[in-house]
């Protein structure tokens, strides 16, 4: 979601660096960094007696000693002299690929250190921190023992690496989705508010931050040096300026290099100031995501969202330029010695290039889309890297031809780090994978879920002195020492696996089935009993041979529900070979059911299952325990709705897992439709909100999304159902929602819906072609169903929200209000309101709900684009008008001439009339 940029704040737990231990101790500015000098004059003889030698020499052997065993991560000692000079410093991780070639390689053991090595440090602990939203972006490794990350909770963290503790942290203004990079002493980081900041590693203090400045619409939006003729290529600005790439410095001359979603790679000078920036063009969309590979010599070789990747010299100059069809979201990485260069693209093609003019030397076909970068194993001539298919690859890197490869049956969306004794990557099921590098065997793996349905490793690991870290879908920061699953005192932990016969093996096997998936995606072989009575199934058909997934493309597909409900909808998702069933109302609690699936695919071929399962029993207490009253409010009842996680199909969270989990959707209701036995029915008004400093949510004043919904309520007066249609923003171009849905019930010791104990489904459509992000979304990631719709399904999180934005506002009234026909013989509709009473006032949200009261169900427009407001502040007056055309809402539905019309000021009904329409 886009937000506005609002300062910066620097926060610290009063240490500003991490304990003064072995390594750790230096810094600018400590005094003991010095070497004491005698004085020039007056210098005596130094007279030492035998105790004082012997005294000395204990006090030595116990510095010595004793600093082995504290050294935190147990690297070498360090001269206090060699830790303060920047460019002595050897952090273990200071990168996103950790080297500026993107080796993804860190050149040191990890789990096969003896145990007679300090550096090993068997002693090393688990530990997760919890941010306060999800995390898609890579950890800096400090040699000082600091894990330096961001979250989409706008925060920029820095943590002690052997206890997790927060050292420091900056608040941004936006979400953080990019990895940061270790220049000396300094961290360099990127946030989503379109700034590059320049930090202190020991304290967080600011030193610089720069601003991109090619929005689309912006003065200076056709600046950028360009690879091509000038005539051909003209520069445009980008939809936003967030800053998505991951920030890579040049070990020459300490230049920042970012790309930026304003479709620019930013150079930016040690000092702050610009360089240069370059525009690799715009169509698709060309934003660039990865990280550029910083050669030798100085040259840049980078890639981006629209195909194009390119080699240029230090100063902006195109060496070379290639482009294909389909998104590459991975950075380029290096092989210096063979000259190649490595690259994955989004159509599942692994291709090596040539260095030196980057003509391709070999390609290698995934099983789907590759999202991260590879890790180069120079000694073994090897590359690793994961794919959609849920296969993590090695890869022979002078021919291309397959090595080994292990299945994990869930997407990897992460670049491996490498070591010399193992590979390590996270999955989309939430386990960390430790492999072999020459042979793929397992060493272990950790599941790191702790709630199935946001559980997902999207963020690469990093290699620290005794930990891989890395950050997950639910906002957590992971520490995981690397013989943690080995050691005798922790290798009982039900987490650990050592071998891959104790991992989930659901789905693994060869063959064709159906199965159910949870609405995090996990894969099951039935439906659960408990299953709430809201629910909807997504039904996958899987089919394995030599055990390689192929992808099933589903042409027609049957369910029979019985005891039988209101009818049953069938939607199809793309080409993963899933269909979403929707029951029409709520299901019986406490009964048995049987759910028949029949799947016609490609192969001309049909499979066939039978799923039983028991709805949840009526045991919970009522969250809205009557009738809500939705007049004469001091308060609208609001359902906050966030963590949204599209599980499927899986290019979502390629496309934008930080953007979707960063939505926040308020939910007011403010109207009465219905009520029976079965449900009631509500008018919801939906909007989007921003996420405060203090984790409070206001509303976002440039959103588009505004507009109504329906809620059902059943009997229970906890279990519901959402549904509606807009647009969101989730950081690039508005996504379309034509039929938006959440469904659940409420967890009643939290409060809320879509925990463990109280799943939530969440699911929306849209046409293929509703707009240019959709038409895109269709082309690049195959999202498309044979249909001609995006059907995308998978969870959210919510809660009832009570905060000023749902209270009666001070001051406002509606003093006019209006429905008249115009346009030539009648062809529009204008309402026409004015709010007044606001001088002195805080001016809100306002927006104007239309009901149509024949036919009982909200008028949907896009609200935004029809809805004109001005306010005058000085007098404390608010004009607003809608005007539509007759066509695309009939009054009354030819049987008079009444509407409904809501009056809102932010969630709170100002006003609710039944107008008739003047001609």
């Amino acid at each position: 979601m886009r937000g506005k940029t609002r300062p910066e704040a620097n926060e610290s737990n009063g240490r500003g660096r991490p304990d003064l231990r072995a390594a750790r101790s230096a810094g600018p500015g400590n005094s003991r960094t010095r070497s004491r000098q005698p004085k020039e004059e007056g210098i005596a003889p130094l007279k030492l007696t035998l105790s004082a030698v012997i005294i000395i020499l204990i006090t030595a052997l116990v510095f010595v000693f004793g600093s082995n065993l504290k050294t935190s991560f147990g690297a070498k000692q360090r001269t206090r002299s060699q830790v303060s000079t920047s460019k002595h410093l050897s952090h273990p991780w200071p990168s996103f690929r950790s080297t500026c070639e993107n080796t993804g390689f860190a050149s040191f053991k990890t789990h096969l250190k003896p145990a007679t090595d300090p550096s090993a440090n068997h002693n090393a602990n688990y530990w997760a921190f919890q941010t306060g939203r999800g995390i898609f972006s890579v950890p800096a490794i400090s040699a000082f023992g600091q894990i330096l990350i961001g979250s989409a909770d706008r925060k920029f963290y820095a943590l002690d690496e052997l206890t997790g503790k927060v050292l420091w942290k900056i608040t941004t203004g936006e979400i953080i989705d990019s990895a940061a990079a270790i220049h000396g002493e300094n961290i360099i980081f990127a946030s989503g508010d379109g700034h590059v900041y320049n930090a202190s590693i020991h304290d967080g203090t600011i030193h610089w931050k720069f601003a991109a400045h090619h929005q689309e619409g912006t003065a200076d939006e056709h600046e950028g040096l360009t690879c091509g003729e000038e005539t051909f290529i003209t520069a445009h600005g980008g939809t936003s300026t967030w800053f998505e790439g991951q920030v890579q410095i040049s070990p020459i001359d300490g230049r920042v290099y970012i790309g930026n979603d304003d479709y620019r790679l930013y150079s930016i000078h040690a000092n702050g100031s610009e360089a240069y920036n370059f525009y690799p063009g715009p169509l698709p969309y060309g934003t660039i995501w990865s990280g550029p590979a910083i050669t030798r010599s100085g040259s840049v070789i980078g890639s981006s969202m629209n195909g194009k990747y390119f080699k240029l010299d230090k100063n902006g100059k195109c060496i070379w330029f290639h482009e294909e069809m389909y998104s590459i979201s991975s950075g380029p990485a290096v092989e210096a010695d063979l000259k190649l260069v490595f690259l994955g693209s989004w159509n599942g093609v692994m291709r090596a290039v040539n260095h030196t003019n980057g003509h391709t030397v070999w390609t290698f076909s995934a099983g789907d889309q590759i999202y991260g970068g590879v890790a180069v194993d120079a000694a073994r001539r090897c590359i690793y890297f994961g794919s959609q298919d849920g296969v993590f690859y090695a890869v022979n890197s002078l021919t291309g031809k397959s090595v080994w490869r292990y299945r994990v049956n869930y997407p990897i969306r992460t670049s491996p780090a490498l070591a010399l004794d193992a590979v390590y990557f996270g999955a989309a099921n939430g386990m960390i994978y430790a492999l072999k590098p020459d042979t793929g065997d397992l060493i272990w793996s950790f599941d790191t879920t702790e709630d199935p349905d946001h559980r997902e490793i999207n963020a690469s690991p990093a290699l620290g002195h005794t930990s891989v870290v890395f950050g997950s879908e639910d906002g957590r920061i992971i520490s995981i020492p690397y013989r943690y699953c080995l050691e005798a005192k922790t290798r009982k932990d039900p987490r650990c696996h050592t071998q891959t016969s104790e991992i989930d093996a659901v789905g693994m096997s060869d063959g064709r089935n159906l199965y159910y998936l949870y609405p995090g995606g996990i894969i099951a072989n039935d439906v659960p009993d408990g299953f709430t009575t809201s629910g909807v199934w997504h039904i996958r058909l899987l089919i394995v041979s030599d055990n390689k997934p192929r992808v099933a493309h589903v042409l027609q597909a049957t369910a029979e529900l019985s005891p039988p409900t209101n009818g049953l909808t069938i939607e199809y998702l793309s080409t993963s070979g899933s269909v979403l069933i929707t029951p029409r109302g709520f299901l019986a609690s406490d009964t048995q059911y049987n759910l028949t699936v029949t799947m016609f695919d490609n192969s001309m071929t049909s499979t066939k299952r039978l799923f039983t399962f028991r709805t949840a029993a009526n045991k919970l207490v009522p969250m809205f325990p009557g009738m809500i009253n939705t007049t004469r409010l001091t308060s609208a009842t609001t359902l906050h709705i966030y963590n949204l996680k599209p599980s499927y199909p899986p290019s979502w969270i390629s496309l934008n897992q930080i953007g979707f989990d960063s939505v926040n959707l308020l939910a007011a209701i403010i109207h009465v439709i219905s009520s029976n036995d079965t449900s009631t029915d509500y008018l919801v008004w939906i909007a989007a909100g921003l996420l405060e400093q203090d984790a409070s949510i206001v509303l976002d004043p440039t959103t588009p999304t505004l507009a109504p919904g329906i809620l059902s309520i059943h009997p229970d007066g906890t279990t519901f159902e959402l549904w509606s249609q807009f647009s969101v923003i989730t950081g690039g171009p508005p996504i379309p929602m034509t039929g938006f849905s959440v469904a659940s019930h409420f967890d009643v010791e939290s409060g809320m819906f879509g925990t463990p104990s109280a799943p939530s489904w969440m699911s929306w459509s849209s046409w293929c072609g509703d707009s240019i992000s959709s038409l895109i979304g269709a082309i690049q990631t195959n999202m498309c169903s044979t249909r001609g719709r995006i059907v995308t399904v998978g969870a959210a999180r919510g809660r009832v929200y009570a905060s000023s934005v749902s209270e009666k506002p001070r001051g406002w009234k509606v003093s006019k209000a209006a429905v008249r026909s115009a346009g030539w013989l009648g062809t529009e509709y204008v309402i026409e309101v004015t709010v007044s009473g606001g001088v002195g006032a805080r001016v809100p949200v306002f927006g104007v709900v239309l009901f149509d009261e024949v036919r009982r169900v909200p008028v949907y427009l896009d609200y935004k684009a029809v809805m004109r407001v001005e306010v005058d502040v000085d007098v404390g007056q608010a004009q607003i008008a809608v005007s539509l055309a007759n066509a695309m809402w009939k009054v009354g539905g030819g049987e008079g001439d009444l509407v409904r019309v809501i009056v809102m000021c932010d969630m709170y009904p100002l006003f609710n009339e039944v107008l008739k329409v003047d001609a």
